[in-house]
């Protein structure tokens, strides 16, 4: 879970989170509020600044990313 509501640790924290246990077929479920009870405003930034990295890493892994639709 990247717990990407929340703003402790910025961005690199959202990164590791994401890519600690991502294997192949696993679905991604990020938020794209801030403003939701409990999440921090400065959140979804947090995500945007940490999915290059993520994208970057996945693929040297041999992954892609994909729609649902795509599935």
């Amino acid at each position: 879970m990247a717990e990407d509501w929340g703003s402790k640790g910025g961005s690199e924290k959202v990164k590791k989170r994401l890519l600690r246990d991502m294997k192949n077929g696993d679905i991604i479920l990020l938020h794209d509020c801030g403003k939701t009870f409990g999440a921090d405003e400065d959140a979804p930034m947090n995500t945007i600044h940490a999915l290059k990295d993520v994208f970057q890493e996945l693929s040297s892994r041999g992954m892609s990313c994909v729609r649902i639709d795509e599935l």
